[in-house]
């Protein structure tokens, strides 16, 4: 049942980061993603270390829904990398 759980997961997230691509591809600009390690941080720290980047953009939930507002990620994750960090927060319902 955790394995299944983990595959839902995983779809749903793939799911999500190709809508999210076409979106941002579809107002004109580059864009790319690859889903990473399940801590948010750990993926960053990651993904700058094999390639180059312009800037991270870390798209939350809203501040009332969101664990990494809490985890207080934005900011860990600009004093981990050499990089602009910019924050998206969607609206709350």
């Amino acid at each position: 049942e955790h394995e299944g759980a983990i595959q839902r997961g995983t779809e749903g997230a793939k799911e999500r980061l190709k809508f999210a691509l076409a979106s941002v591809r579809a107002a004109g600009a580059c864009a790319l993603g690859a889903l990473g390690d399940p801590d948010p941080l750990q993926a960053v720290e990651l993904q700058v270390q094999c390639s180059s980047y312009d800037e991270i953009i870390v798209s939350m939930l809203p501040e009332d829904k969101s664990r990494w507002v809490k985890a207080d990620l934005p900011s860990r994750i600009a004093r981990t990398v050499q990089v602009p960090v910019t924050t998206i927060t969607a609206k709350g319902d």
